[in-house]
């Protein structure tokens, strides 16, 4: 592609934006994902110590 065609720079651009906003989003939620999980273990880890104090 020699000469920049307007429609075709334009749907390439606009594809570029999408793909970075797609990229953030799942950024985004991997780092929800990763926090709710620390959360479940360490909820998982007290509970297990709760029970073994309960046991000994």
């Amino acid at each position: 592609m020699k000469r920049n065609h307007p429609v075709a720079k334009r749907k390439y651009i606009s594809l570029k934006k999408n793909m970075k906003s797609v990229q953030n989003r799942l950024e985004l939620l991997n780092d929800k994902l990763d926090a709710n999980n620390k959360i479940l273990n360490f909820t998982l880890v007290f509970k297990i110590g709760k029970f073994r104090l309960i046991k000994y």
